[in-house]
């Protein structure tokens, strides 16, 4: 299966689900609590009722960090100290209230009433995917994009990722300053460097290979109309030796003051029918969409649902492929909040939203 191409066998699945959220001085919501479906739950309302701040609340349960950024301001409601998100969180058996206070001193993280240290200290955690505002960026932004989003979906996949990470900027730091101190002596930190950037790579060449297999016939599925091919860029020529390319560039390198080869200049190549993945908008949210599922089918043969956040997702794209791309998302029976202007076509739960306010009633 595809864990297996990449190291790791198949993993028992339970579905994650939230139970009555709860979120209060978060920017223009008061007070808000809703008892939420396993299944889909919509959220609508007009615009700046406050619908994308409720998916933003579960979205700092899963990462304890917003998607929006600083032209958003603050995450806490103006006139307040802190902002407070809650719920109940239940995977399998286990059932557990998790809440996240945000305030100008940081990030506090509480567990069925007793503090923990951060969100990798909870017992269970919210996994989340979002398709929200600008999700082209993915295949249209920076390649530091892409390098996150291959480094983000390893990291809970694979064990050891992350301090492989932490060995790998450990390396690239001390190469940088004796770069920086003009490059004397003999490269002691080349070693250390082309060991540590190599294991990298070939981490995430296995991940991308496998998410390349797990895209399938999901373009197909979800009404893309292309054959969607992804690739790693390494960082420095394939086929070439890094220990050599580094040695060569070693003028170079000691002019600019920092190391130019090797896994931080690597790249997630997305091709659509042979070109790259810059087409019209709509074909490039669907692009992102389909990156996120077959990296959440990954997930899933290991074991890790996760909860969907739909922000908008008929904007930019034509009703075919919003209703091709809705039934991918909702096929593998995952717990979904999604937004919307007016009341849905597509079933499952409401809540209104005005004012920061949800409204009682259907």
């Amino acid at each position: 299966m595809i864990c297996e191409r990449i190291g790791f066998g198949r993993a028992e699945r339970a579905h994650v689900r939230l139970e009555n959220l709860k979120a209060q001085r978060l920017r223009a919501i008061s007070e808000a609590e809703l008892s939420l479906s396993p299944g889909v739950n919509w959220i609508v309302g007009g615009n700046a009722a406050g619908k994308t701040t409720l998916l933003e609340a579960v979205f700092l349960l899963g990462r304890g960090k917003s998607f929006r950024g600083a032209r958003y301001g603050g995450l806490v409601q103006h006139g307040h100290e802190e902002a407070w998100i809650e719920a109940d969180v239940v995977h399998g058996l286990r059932r557990r209230r998790i809440g996240v206070k945000k305030s100008r001193e940081g990030t506090v993280w509480w567990e069925n009433g007793v503090r923990r240290c951060g969100v990798d200290d909870l017992g269970v955690r919210v996994h989340v995917r979002m398709i929200g505002e600008n999700a082209q960026r993915l295949v249209e932004g920076d390649p530091g994009l892409r390098r996150w989003f291959v480094d983000w979906n390893l990291f809970h996949v694979e064990p050891g990722y992350g301090e492989l990470l932490s060995d790998f900027r450990r390396a690239l730091g001390q190469r940088n300053a004796w770069l920086q101190e003009g490059g004397r002596g003999r490269p002691v930190w080349d070693a250390p460097y082309v060991a540590a950037a190599e294991a990298l790579s070939r981490a995430r060449r296995s991940f991308v290979e496998a998410l390349a297999g797990a895209i399938g016939n999901l373009p197909s599925q979800c009404g893309l109309g292309a054959v969607l091919v992804a690739d790693l860029s390494q960082g420095w020529p394939c086929g070439e030796s890094l220990a050599a390319r580094l040695e060569q560039a070693l003028p170079s390198d000691v002019a600019r003051g920092y190391t130019w080869y090797g896994p931080a200049r690597a790249d997630l190549s997305v091709r659509l029918e042979g070109r790259r993945a810059l087409g019209s908008r709509g074909e490039n949210k669907m692009t992102v969409a389909v990156l996120q599922l077959a990296a959440q089918r990954i997930w899933a043969e290991k074991g890790i649902e996760c909860v969907w956040l739909i922000d908008d997702l008929a904007s930019e794209l034509s009703r075919e492929g919003t209703a091709a791309l809705w039934d991918s998302i909702t096929r593998s029976g995952s717990q979904v909040l999604a937004t919307a202007l007016e009341p849905p076509a597509f079933p499952g739960a409401v809540f209104h939203v005005k004012r920061g306010r949800v409204l009682p009633g259907p």
